[in-house]
C-alpha cells in the first residue's frame, strides 16, 4: 500500500513488550504482546523494501530495537512522542549516528527545549514533528500553528507533521504551514477492538488518493516569488489590457491619452507600461482601433 500510494518511506515500530510496558500495565502487555514482532519479520520486511525502492525506516521503543537498526541501516530513526524527556535512551540512539525524527506529541515549550538542547551538538542532526497524542486528535486539539512557531524557534531545525487525524486536512494545512515531512498512519485492518492506531488511518481505498493531495500541495506553494507564472503566458493574450488607437493617427504625432484606450488584445504595449511611451513621437501610422505597438516608436 505505502509503494503503491507513493510514499517516500515506510516505517514500523519495533519493542519487546516486556521492556516497554511495567507488569503494573496488564491490560497494555496483553494489547502489545499480540503485535509484537521479532527481528527476522523486520528484516524480511527491510528486503521486501529494498525489491520495491522504497526508503525502510524504523521506531524503535526499546533498546532489543538497537541491533536491527543496525542491520537495516536506515535513512534515519523516528523517535516517537513518548520518549519524552528519556535522555539516557536517546544518547544510546545517538551512537547509531543518524539523523532522528522525533515527534513532539505531550511535549511543552521546556521539554521542547531540552529536547533540542540534548541534540545541540549532534552532526547527523535532527527534526522535529508537531504532534498531538490523540487518536483521533480533535479538531480544537491540533494545534497546527506550532508548526510555525518551531520553524520561527528552531530555524536551523528542519520541522513536521505527525497526523493523528482521521482526515486529510490537518497534513494539507501542515503542509502549507511549512511542513517538511509528513508522518500517517496506514493500515489494511479497521474497526479492531483494544487498538487505536486504525482510528487515524489511512487505508487502501485512500491512501493513494492521500499522498497524491499531498503532492499537490507540496508543488502547489512553490518558492513565493513575486514572478509572472510560465501558466499564465497564454492567459496574457486574451486578458491583458493593452493601448488601441481610439483614432486615426498619423506619422509625427506624440502619442497622449487622447490618443488611445484600453481593450483586451493580443498585440500592443500593454496598459501597464504605457506611461514610458507618453510624449514620444510616432513613426508609423495607425488606424483606429487598431493596437499601438512598441515597434511604433
Amino acid at each position: 500500500m505505502a509503494v503503491d500510494g507513493g510514499a517516500n518511506y515506510f516505517k514500523l515500530q519495533h519493542y519487546s513488550t516486556k521492556d516497554l510496558y511495567s507488569y503494573h500495565m496488564v491490560e497494555w502487555r496483553d494489547r502489545m504482546k499480540k503485535k509484537e514482532v521479532s527481528d527476522d519479520f523486520i528484516l524480511e520486511v527491510y528486503k521486501y523494501c529494498l525489491k520495491k525502492d522504497i526508503e525502510f525506516v524504523l521506531t524503535p521503543h526499546t533498546e532489543s530495537a538497537l541491533d536491527v537498526i543496525k542491520k537495516i541501516n536506515p535513512p534515519f530513526i523516528k523517535i516517537g512522542s513518548g520518549e519524552l524527556g528519556n535522555f539516557p535512551f536517546l544518547d544510546k540512539i545517538k551512537l547509531l549516528d543518524k539523523h532522528i525524527v522525533i515527534s513532539t506529541g505531550m511535549h511543552d515549550k521546556e521539554d521542547i527545549s531540552r529536547l533540542v538542547e540534548n541534540f545541540a551538538n549532534y552532526k547527523p542532526g535532527i527534526t522535529l514533528l508537531h504532534c498531538t497524542t490523540s487518536y483521533p486528535t480533535p479538531t480544537h486539539s491540533r494545534n497546527l500553528k506550532a508548526i510555525t512557531t518551531l520553524k520561527a524557534e528552531y530555524p536551523s531545525i528542519r520541522i513536521g507533521y505527525s497526523d493523528h487525524t482521521d482526515s486529510f486536512t490537518s497534513s494539507i494545512i501542515a503542509v502549507a504551514l511549512g511542513a517538511e515531512i509528513i508522518e500517517k498512519h496506514i493500515s489494511l485492518d479497521f474497526n479492531i477492538k483494544n487498538a487505536q492506531d486504525w482510528k487515524v488511518s489511512c487505508g487502501p481505498n485512500n491512501f493513494k488518493e492521500y499522498c497524491q493531495v499531498l503532492a499537490e500541495s507540496y508543488e502547489s506553494i512553490s518558492n513565493g516569488a513575486l514572478l509572472v507564472q510560465q501558466a499564465e503566458n497564454q492567459s496574457m493574450d486574451w486578458a491583458i489590457k493593452r493601448s488601441i488607437a481610439v483614432k486615426d493617427i498619423q506619422i509625427g504625432e506624440t502619442l497622449n491619452y487622447s490618443l488611445f484606450t484600453a481593450n483586451r488584445c493580443n498585440e500592443g504595449i500593454p496598459i501597464s507600461k504605457v506611461n514610458k511611451y507618453i510624449g514620444k513621437v510616432i513613426k508609423s501610422t495607425v488606424q483606429a482601433g487598431d493596437p499601438i505597438c512598441e515597434s511604433y516608436f
